[in-house]
């Protein structure tokens, strides 16, 4: 009898161990050996399938980004006003935030030193971009929304997207899911078309 292939199991076992370790200790800080023991497995066990912390990073990222990715497609698939879909991604992406914040800093941080981090983040950001621009042509189409141009439009939300999350870096108290719901209440009232009467 064949013996089933638990690479797809164990890879995961090790970036759910690395996304805790690196949450924990800091990224820089975090020892292979330390994930290995918090996921189980031995040291060899983790380097079969990855053979230096930098590939981990490079999973743990990608998680993160699949995670991102889940959320646009909910985003785009859902029904519902542009602001309404908008308002789902946000309250997932505030959850995964939430989780990974610290891990998430310092990701970001690393984008600057780091091209492949840099290129994964890139995509992220190119493909959400991507989506909202398509997003806010639909609201356009339905006459949601005034006739803006969707290219500013979508820059203007993940800048004030980016913006919220990097406040919320140096102040852990800001309430992002609020605040970020509060001002894209704000910024859609000047952009929603008035419905005639």
């Amino acid at each position: 009898m064949p013996r089933h292939d638990v690479s797809v199991e164990r890879k995961e076992q090790i970036i759910q161990a690395a996304v805790r370790v690196f949450s924990r200790k800091g990224i820089e800080a975090a020892r292979m050996e330390e994930i290995a023991s918090e996921a189980r497995l031995s040291i060899g066990g983790v380097y079969w399938y990855y053979r230096s912390k930098e590939e981990v990073l490079l999973a743990v990222t990608n998680w993160l980004l699949e995670e991102d990715r889940r959320l646009i497609e909910k985003m785009t698939g859902s029904q519902g006003t542009v602001k309404e879909r908008l308002l789902v991604y946000i309250d997932g992406y505030v959850e995964v935030f939430e989780q990974n914040q610290r891990l998430l800093d310092e990701l970001f941080a690393l984008a600057s030193q780091n091209p492949e981090i840099q290129r994964c983040l890139q995509a992220d950001y190119l493909s959400f971009q991507e989506a909202l621009v398509n997003l806010i042509g639909q609201g356009r189409e339905r006459g949601e929304l005034k006739s803006v141009d969707a290219s500013t439009l979508a820059l203007t939300v993940l800048a004030l997207h980016a913006g919220m999350f990097d406040l919320a870096m140096i102040d852990p108290q800001i309430a992002v899911k609020q605040e970020l719901r509060s001002a894209y209440e704000i910024l859609f009232a000047g952009l929603e078309e008035k419905q005639k009467k």
